[in-house]
């Protein structure tokens, strides 16, 4: 299946209704959003969101990370990131109310590299005007910058029925 026929029958299903309806009431425009930490300190935990807009939601569908060392001097090769990366992560979706795991985790759990993203294994749909927050926990003595992309589609069209349900 599609990203986009995911997207819309994530939608269906949280506003009840059929894809039929909710592919006549939305429409879907590629688009990412980014939080950046630069520089995350040692042995810091630090907290930053983004917003969606009033006239969409926002459906993430892959996660990539990007990390380096304060210098700008990579911490391993970007193959090996993911796999040495010394942070926890906890992300949280306002419009919900909820946290997306029970405690922090590794972030490479949830973000990927460029070349090999996250893929959800389904679509997490924000509210419009929602925050979407990630706090990051650097585990070690070395401040690092990273830098996280969420990569999915805006949700135009009745953005009234997100509220109304």
């Amino acid at each position: 299946m599609a990203e986009e026929d995911k997207i819309i029958q994530a939608i269906a299903n949280r506003l009840g209704m059929s894809n039929r309806k909710a592919q006549q009431m939305f429409m879907l425009d590629p688009f990412t959003f980014n939080i950046n930490f630069q520089p995350l300190a040692a042995s810091n935990t630090a907290t930053d969101q983004f917003i969606t807009q009033a006239d969409s939601g926002f459906a993430i569908v892959k996660t990539c990370f990007t990390i380096s060392s304060n210098v700008d001097v990579f911490v391993a090769n970007i193959s090996d990131v993911p796999k040495f990366a010394p942070q926890v992560i906890t992300l949280s979706d306002s419009g919900s109310g909820r946290d997306l795991s029970n405690s922090a985790v590794a972030i490479n759990n949830l973000f990927g590299t460029a070349e090999r993203p996250f893929i959800w294994s389904r679509p997490k749909v924000l509210d419009p005007n929602s925050t979407f927050t990630a706090r990051i926990q650097n585990l070690v003595a070395t401040a690092f910058n990273i830098r996280l992309a969420f990569h999915g589609f805006k949700i135009f069209g009745d953005v009234s029925a997100f509220k109304s349900r």
